[in-house]
């Protein structure tokens, strides 16, 4: 459900809370995670184990790194440390739910995204994760009062952008769903929210 830079912005948010011989694991492994090396970067995230095998940190950043290649069981027993072991933090929350709808439990990952929430209310993937929910369940008034918040505060993100877009379509509101196409693809350029407008546009 997340992408690369999402990925390297969760690691780096937590970098600050390691003790310095495991903080500098991490940091290694930022890396090759910048590079797309995730096998490498697993290798020095499990070293950082044998120095702590409790660091919530460093489970956490396992988990990112076996979504990212797909090893989406991996990914939840990773993040489910990373939660146990550490003090609560929203980000390992919302990671949490990221590897739960991975895997297609998607109620069990509403709950840890509300979590994430109950942590901190602007939590950006944490929102991201229920805007997400509620539009695969079809529910799309409630999905686009997530999308739209995160809108507000991020209006150059295509993922969000899309997903406003695809709501208002969804909810009949084809014109208004245009004319919103319209306006972001002249502040970015973005071919997705090309093919999306000429499917919208064909639906008229």
């Amino acid at each position: 459900m997340k992408r690369l830079a999402l990925i390297l912005l969760l690691i780096q948010l937590f970098l600050i809370s390691c003790n310095t011989e495991v903080k500098d694991y991490n940091k290694d492994a930022l890396f090759y995670i910048r590079q797309q090396n995730f096998t490498e970067a697993l290798n020095i995230l499990n070293e950082a184990l044998t120095v702590d095998d409790k660091n919530d940190v460093t489970w956490n950043n396992i988990s990112v790194c076996y979504e990212a290649i797909g090893e989406y069981e991996l990914a939840l027993e990773a993040a489910r440390n990373a939660v146990n072991y550490g003090d609560e933090k929203a980000a390992e929350y919302a990671n949490l739910g990221n590897a739960y709808f991975d895997l297609g439990y998607t109620e069990e990952a509403k709950l840890a995204f509300e979590q994430a929430l109950n942590l901190d209310e602007k939590h950006f993937f944490a929102l991201y994760g229920l805007g997400v929910y509620y539009n695969k369940k079809e529910d799309y008034e409630k999905s686009q009062t997530y999308f739209q918040g995160l809108y507000d505060d991020n209006p150059m993100n295509v993922d969000v952008v899309q997903y406003i877009a695809y709501n208002k379509y969804k909810m009949g509101k084809i014109d208004d769903a245009i004319v919103f196409l319209e306006i972001q693809a002249e502040k970015v350029s973005a071919p997705s929210l090309d093919i999306l407008l000429e499917k919208i546009k064909a639906e008229q």
